[in-house]
């Protein structure tokens, strides 16, 4: 390694550059793969403007669309992100978007078992061509402004920490080992371009206060331009400038004179662009009139937003380490736990311990006021739509120098320990986004496992939808007593016979049998957890389809009776404009068009009292013994009979249950034939040893009168011929009470 150690001694910096830069493009390229275009704030309204602009061939104006064609609130974004994205897709027939990214009409869900993507991405296609082409250029440009900020960072830390090289490189993995800000810069979205040039005018105009040279406030003033036609917040950049010319200058007319290539590279570049917003919105900023369009509440000052200030500040701190997805939905808790506490702690002691010298100098002065005024920006924003990690990204290479720093100054009490500590800290550091790409971002994407053949399976299935979709089979622990908020896997195995172009989604719910309970387990979305829907499906390839499922809690105020939760799979077809009713799709067997096909069942044990110690009723030879029963007059006309049973062995058959109100003179007045429990629990679920309440409700078409009873039976249908009790009667007679 003596090369490496020569290497850092002749070229620091190029050292700590170069290896900084190899440590994020590793860790973006983790992320590039990871995660598909579009999911990441407002990523497709920016993607939507790029294509405008290369449809359309001028900018987009506030509430215009074509088509699929819809920049949104994003079309009164300043234009030069989008600009470079159209000029890097500009060779590229992107006509295709359409076929290559669908809106996931189940998208953006917060639960790890349901459809966090937003998109459904077909599978890309190698060498990349047309629309994926087109969004992964334009991820490459979002990773090389990444790029910049780390290199401006190694920079600053270079200036601010002069003779310690491994504090410049540290710097530059510190802003690495992000992972939300690694994830954000590997996807499409203007605050990537709009972070590098905040990050370039802080090179820019340390150079100038560091070698009091006027090419770099012009360099300064170019990049804040070109923020200002970024986006917005960039204006935050202008005081910052001045304060340069403060420093810079020791007269009102040299700092007067210092400010010119501010004054002057301001109107050259973006006074088109606030001439036309004015024009248009009557909002030279375009601020109030694109967060309007985004939120029709809006207000910048918005009182409920005040009450909630708290919350959004605390959502800001968090999204900042670790959250993920279109609506920061994707969370890694390890990771924020990790990399927050790492940060926190050493931003706190590294500012303190800075802010505490009193020979800073003027870098440092640049630096704190930078953090100062993206703090006020971050503030704003928290009062105004709620805060976000993303809009402390600005202030990312000084946030980095001062946790080195900070932690420089920690190691340094243990000076025995200080440098495996140091290098142990930074590996800590670095494995997080590495692991969060793997193990967090990487699974909500990934589409579900395909097998050339079916493998061997718990439970053969055999049912079609939409006269193509097969179900071939599923593996799930059938027949179990299931406890409540336990994780149960459910696997089905689908096969398509032919190809087919509509959306079809796929449901599994976990049904019950008692209206008075709900599993509340249940899918609905694109198979493969909203990855993989049937149109994206190869003809004969074998498609596994893994879901988890946790059934809520028993609070029925009646629980003696066990629920029976049949699982029921199929297919329906989300409809093609919002609002419109779901369209069931033809299957067979032609009831699972309706409510799907079963596919096995769990059972949620209840609480029956003990047996008492008398003999039953009546005991059928079928092994069904009527432990009690009892008939009551209710309301006029009204009589209820309530059945106690008890199974002595499974039943392979299933008997209908008769209960009928007789006169005096044995005429037939009411009666109620079902499976027990209205048909929801048919004898062939019950199991050996289990009771099972029932109740019958009789309605009367005149007054009980004295003498009507009650008569109860079995018999199996077809034949209505009754099934006889061990003393060989066809009934049981109740007396009403």
């Amino acid at each position: 390694m003596s090369w490496l150690k020569q290497a850092r001694a002749a070229h620091p910096l190029s050292f700590a550059l170069s290896t900084a830069a190899i440590a994020y493009l590793a860790i973006s390229a983790a992320f590039f793969l990871a995660a598909p275009p579009l999911e990441t704030n407002d990523g497709p309204q920016h993607y939507h403007y790029i294509r405008w602009l290369l449809s359309q061939r001028t900018l987009p104006v506030l509430g215009q669309e074509i088509g699929t064609i819809a920049p949104r609130q994003e079309a009164a974004q300043p234009p030069l992100y989008y600009l470079l994205g159209a000029a890097l897709s500009l060779p590229i027939d992107i006509s295709d978007f359409d076929n290559v990214a669908m809106l996931n009409p189940s998208g953006g869900a917060r639960d790890a078992d349901a459809n966090q993507n937003s998109f459904l991405h077909r599978p890309l296609t190698w060498p990349p061509h047309g629309a994926q082409l087109s969004m992964r250029l334009v991820e490459v440009m979002s990773i090389a402004c990444g790029l910049l900020t780390v290199g401006a960072a190694v920079v600053l830390a270079r200036w601010l920490v002069a003779g310690h090289p491994w504090m410049w490189l540290a710097t530059g993995l510190a802003v690495g080992a992000d992972s939300t800000f690694d994830y954000h810069f590997s996807q499409i979205n203007n605050d990537c371009l709009l972070v590098a040039l905040c990050s370039l005018t802080l090179v820019a105009l340390g150079c100038w206060l560091e070698y009091k040279r006027q090419v770099f406030a012009w360099v300064a003033a170019g990049a804040i331009g070109l923020g200002l036609l970024t986006k917005f917040n960039a204006v935050g950049l202008v005081p910052l400038y001045l304060l340069a010319c403060w420093w810079m200058g020791k007269t009102w007319e040299a700092r007067a004179h210092a400010a010119i290539p501010l004054l002057l590279v301001l109107p050259l570049l973006d006074g088109w662009w606030f001439v036309r917003a004015a024009v248009l919105y009557g909002d030279p900023t375009t601020l109030f009139v694109l967060n309007g369009a985004y939120n029709a509440n809006y207000h910048p000052i918005a009182g409920e937003n005040l009450r909630l200030l708290p919350s959004a500040m605390a959502f800001t701190f968090h999204s900042f380490f670790s959250m993920y997805g279109i609506a920061e939905n994707i969370d890694s808790l390890p990771a924020f736990a990790v990399t927050a506490a790492l940060a926190s702690v050493g931003f706190a002691f590294g500012l303190g311990s800075t802010l505490a010298t009193k020979r800073r100098g003027t870098l440092n002065n640049l630096l704190f006021a930078w953090l100062a005024i993206t703090a006020l920006q971050v503030f704003a924003y928290c009062i105004a739509e709620g805060g976000g990690g993303r809009f402390v990204f600005p202030a990312m290479a000084p946030l980095a120098i001062y946790t080195v720093i900070g932690w420089k100054g920690l190691l340094r009490k243990i000076p025995s320990f200080a440098a495996p500590s140091g290098v142990a800290l930074a590996c800590v550091a670095l494995s997080v986004p590495p692991l969060v790409a793997g193990r967090t971002v990487a699974p909500v994407f990934a589409y579900p496992p395909v097998l050339t053949t079916l493998p061997s399976i718990g439970t053969p299935l055999r049912a079609t939808f939409a006269g193509s979709i097969q179900l071939l089979g599923a593996d799930l622990p059938n027949g179990v007593l299931v406890q409540p908020e336990r994780e149960y896997p459910v696997t089905l195995y689908w096969r398509l016979q032919e190809p087919v172009t509509d959306l079809y989604k796929t449901f599994v719910h976990v049904d019950s049998n008692d209206p008075s309970y709900r599993s509340g387990a249940a899918y609905d979305g694109p198979s493969g957890r909203g990855t993989y829907p049937p149109s994206f499906w190869n003809v004969g390839e074998v498609v596994v389809d893994r879901y988890t499922f946790r059934v809520n809690r028993d609070e029925r105020a009646d629980r003696r009776n066990t629920v029976l939760l049949p699982i029921r799979a199929g297919f329906y077809q989300s409809p093609t404009v919002p609002g419109q009713p779901i369209r069931k799709v033809v299957a067979d067997p032609s009831e699972a068009s309706d409510v799907g096909f079963e596919i096995g069942a769990w059972r949620l044990a209840g609480s029956p009292p003990p047996l008492p110690n008398t003999p039953p009723l009546a005991r059928f030879p079928a092994g069904l013994d009527l432990v009690s029963a009892s008939a009551s007059a209710r309301a006029p006309g009204q009589v209820q009979v309530d059945l106690r049973w008890l199974t002595q062995r499974a039943l392979g058959e299933s008997l209908t249950v008769f209960v009928q109100l007789i006169s005096a003179e044995g005429k037939l007045i009411a009666q109620h034939d079902s499976y027990p429990l209205d048909g929801r629990y048919p004898t062939t679920a019950w199991l050996p040893q289990e009771q099972v309440f029932d109740s019958v409700a009789l309605s009367s078409p005149r007054p009980i009168q004295t003498g009507d009873s009650v008569i109860l039976g079995l018999y199996r249908l077809p034949s209505t011929e009754r099934l006889l009790t061990e003393q060989g009667e066809s009934f049981v007679r109740l007396p009403l009470q």
